[in-house]
């Protein structure tokens, strides 16, 4: 998975939770089939997903321009509330871009009754009652700063991205109190440059 050209690699192995990349600061997610080892390192032999964030705006006149985004969504399941806020300036050869994300679930609510679940152990079963399954609601906090600088020989981006997590560990102790916290930082400073003509 890379981002924004940086290789993100705090869930790259892991199939139980998604990588922590900004669901809303999102241009567009390419997915490069085959073998992309030559560009995208050793670990591309698969493929990659290059996720690419919405670009800066800059001002065609003399005059800035300001724009923004606002994102609100809530879900029943788990009665989960989602919010992300977006606001960017552009002057001329001047541009800057935030944005804060929120995130927070309550415990999953699933139909009453019980279900037999096969167990790793052949033969034997396990038993799943329905109802709130304790223990798995979650918080998410993101944010992140970009800025850019352009002029007629070339460009120059910075950008900063941070994303906490806490992910509630499923157990059926109603007790049980397990959980992941995740952090994480990314950097990205990219540029070109002509030299000549």
């Amino acid at each position: 998975i890379i981002h924004d050209g940086v290789k993100h690699e705090s869930q790259q192995w892991g199939d139980a939770h998604s990588p922590e990349v900004s669901l809303y600061d999102l241009d567009r997610i390419e997915i490069l089939r085959g073998p992309a080892s030559l560009i995208y390192g050793a670990e591309g032999i698969g493929g990659v997903i290059n996720v690419i964030t919405k670009p800066l705006v800059f001002s065609s006149k003399d005059n800035p321009v300001y724009y923004g985004q606002l994102d609100l969504g809530g879900f029943s399941v788990n009665n989960q509330s989602t919010g992300n806020l977006m606001l960017g300036m552009g002057l001329k050869n001047l541009s800057f871009k935030g944005h804060m994300g929120y995130r927070n679930s309550a415990n999953v609510k699933t139909p009453e009754g019980t279900l037999l679940v096969n167990t790793l152990t052949p033969g034997l079963k396990d038993t799943i009652f329905g109802g709130k399954l304790s223990n798995s609601s979650g918080k998410e906090l993101e944010g992140g700063l970009s800025f850019g600088y352009s002029v007629d020989f070339g460009f120059i981006n910075a950008g900063y991205e941070g994303f906490k997590r806490e992910i509630q560990m499923h157990d059926p102790d109603p007790l049980s109190t397990a959980n992941q916290k995740l952090n994480t930082n990314q950097f990205e400073l990219s540029g070109n440059f002509n030299l000549s003509k």
